[in-house]
């Protein structure tokens, strides 16, 4: 059994090199079932849960490869393999980052880029840095996640680890257009598309397209936001990554949102959440629960904005990030829509700075919406509501 297990487990391994995800994770579940009921080959046992969870992982499970990680943990540890046990814990990092569980993320990473550094494992020091750059630009400190990603490069290239680097100028694209860079965001992708559609990894193929529609939509590119996302679209049905193609949903639900086609808009957010939910990805639900407020705020019924609004923070309890700043803010806004002016009013005078520009261009035009006479009679905004609305104009345009 161990001499056919190795070749079984190193026939998996190939398939991860070769990004065949779903077909690696098939297999080593099959493989693990085997394991488990011959029993007793911990080792082999442990490398299967690892490369089980890096399969996931390239599907966007994010909650399936946790559970893989955690049973793969105690097995390494049992086996007194200090380095291996950190790559699990990094990895495992990356799925606490993608339930929105920033701090918990930002923790473990710190802990083992300090780990790494005494014990010289540059390898995972690159990686720490390069998810410790992740963690800040979703935190918005822009600044310092661009010089963790700029240093993760660094590192991965004098290691000549080419595939982690291309991801780390991924990640660094995302910054770049989030602190208003989109020349030189759209350049990193268009050189990181480029590398992996070589490679034949086609799940970061999808998210540089989902990160060039990105600028396309910051650009007020609609149609090539749309046509970016649809190809998407497609690849992530062929290839069975749901967690992207929840992704892709809820951006082309952005782009429908901004063309004023609610109900599209409504369809595609729906189908965001579904999914999202399906894989454990607790920001991007929160996120479209989020915009499915906005949709239900355009469409003249608030009261239904503030029930979204309310499921999104549950979704992110504890997560100090660009969305709960964007969260509370919106929150103010529906409420007062919604003529609960002393909890409107709370909120307002407690609200986080912006650094996603295009966000606050946003709210800004929600305040003015709902200030707006027309929209304060089809909705019944009481007199103290209405007086306020004109109060957070003035604000906002001095």
């Amino acid at each position: 059994m161990s001499s056919s297990a190795a070749e079984r487990l190193e026939s998996v391994r190939q398939e991860l090199t070769r990004f065949r995800y779903a077909q690696a994770l098939q297999a080593v579940e099959v493989l693990l079932a085997d394991l488990e009921q011959a029993g007793g080959d911990e080792q082999l046992t442990g490398k299967a849960y690892e490369l089980a969870s890096e399969a996931a992982m390239g599907l966007g499970e994010f909650g399936q490869a946790q559970e893989y990680l955690t049973v793969a943990l105690a097995l390494v540890d049992d086996q007194q393999e200090p380095q291996r046990g950190a790559a699990c814990q990094l990895s495992l990092a990356e799925c606490y980052l993608r339930h929105g569980e920033l701090r918990r993320s930002r923790h473990l990473v710190e802990t083992i880029l300090d780990q790494a550094r005494d014990a010289g494992w540059q390898a995972l020091e690159a990686r720490a840095l390069l998810q410790l750059g992740n963690v800040g630009w979703l935190e918005g400190d822009l600044p310092g996640a661009i010089k963790d990603l700029q240093q993760a490069i660094i590192l991965f290239d004098d290691l000549e680890l080419a595939l982690p680097a291309f991801r780390a100028r991924s990640s660094l694209g995302i910054a770049y257009n989030m602190c208003g860079r989109t020349d030189e965001a759209q350049e990193m992708f268009l050189l990181v598309l480029g590398f992996f559609q070589e490679k034949g990894d086609f799940t970061q193929v999808i998210r540089c397209l989902n990160n060039l529609a990105g600028i396309a939509f910051s650009r007020r590119d609609w149609d090539r936001a749309r046509e970016y996302l649809l190809d998407c679209v497609k690849l992530e049905t062929e290839i069975r990554n749901r967690s992207d193609l929840a992704l892709s949903w809820f951006n082309l639900g952005l782009v429908e949102l901004r063309l004023k086609d609610f109900t599209l808009a409504r369809k595609y957010l729906n189908r965001a959440f579904q999914l999202s939910q399906e894989v454990d990805d607790r920001v991007t639900e929160a996120s479209a629960l989020m915009q499915l407020g906005i949709v239900s705020l355009l469409e003249g019924n608030p009261g239904e904005a503030v029930n979204y609004a309310g499921l999104a923070r549950g979704r992110l309890e504890a997560s100090p990030s660009t969305r709960t700043a964007l969260l509370h803010w919106l929150t103010a806004v529906f409420q007062l829509a919604n003529s609960q002016v002393e909890q409107a009013e709370e909120l307002w005078r407690q609200r986080p700075p912006l650094v996603d520009q295009d966000a606050l261009e946003g709210l800004v035009d929600m305040v003015k919406l709902i200030a707006s006479a027309g929209y304060q009679n089809s909705v019944d905004m009481t007199a103290p509501a209405r007086r306020k609305a004109g109060q957070w104009v003035n604000q906002l345009e001095h």
